[in-house]
């Protein structure tokens, strides 16, 4: 009889240890799975400093936004040094009005210091079509504690929006430029990050094309129909 139970109680044994193990491992892999799937959150809080109006939706007299938003376009703004270029190459008088009708092509360039980027700008204003490069330096990226000194809280809670988006399409591996596209008629900042690649503001239909440290901007004016 004990030749009997002694077998029995060893295969006991055996079986609990082969339970135990396996839930074990059932437990290890639901932790992982768990960990792997959890949301990470990159929402950020970023404290205005202007002082007065604000540079893009506000009347500052250091901003360029009042004079540019008589033309109804839209353009680049670098929000670590607040300089703004009009997309539409045409030349435009104090109150709005064109200049001289211009239906051949125009080019501009600007760069905007050391370590900051540089936007090259040319098109056909005529046919409603519009191209920029941007080009950026190694390592550049959108500075908050110098977007800070020239937003309003209002716009400076849509950049850090843009900020979270860019950051979770990336898995935190994104980087957001500091340069966005900014529209002279409703004062609105569009991110060019990586998860943008052809969308529409207002009447313009944009296209963007990355490459190492630089963007090249394609902007076609097309009111009376959208594109496929």
């Amino acid at each position: 009889m004990k030749k009997l139970v002694i077998p029995l109680l060893l295969a006991s044994m055996c079986v609990l240890s082969g339970c135990t193990e396996k839930a074990t491992q059932s437990d290890f892999k639901d932790r992982v799975l768990s960990e792997s799937i959890e949301e990470k959150d990159y929402s950020i809080q970023v404290d205005s400093e202007l002082k007065g109006d604000c540079y893009i939706c506000g009347d500052n007299e250091n901003s360029l936004m009042p004079y540019f938003r008589k033309s109804g376009m839209i353009g680049l703004v670098c929000l670590n040094t607040m300089d703004i270029s009009n997309l539409d190459t045409r030349a435009y008088s104090d109150d709005g009005t064109e200049v001289l009708e211009n239906g051949t092509m125009g080019i501009m360039t600007s760069g905007h210091g050391d370590g900051e980027c540089m936007f090259h700008i040319s098109g056909m204003p005529g046919r409603g079509i519009f191209e920029a490069s941007v080009t950026y330096d190694d390592g550049s990226g959108l500075d908050f504690d110098k977007a800070k000194q020239f937003l309003c809280q209002k716009c400076l809670d849509k950049v850090c929006e843009m900020y979270k988006e860019e950051m979770e399409w990336s898995d935190g591996n994104g980087r957001l430029p500091e340069v966005f596209i900014v529209d002279f008629a409703t004062n609105e900042l569009y991110a060019i990050g990586n998860h943008r690649v052809g969308f529409w503001i207002r009447d313009f239909w944009i296209r963007v094309d990355y490459k190492e440290n630089e963007e090249e901007i394609m902007a076609i004016y097309a009111p009376e129909g959208k594109m496929e």
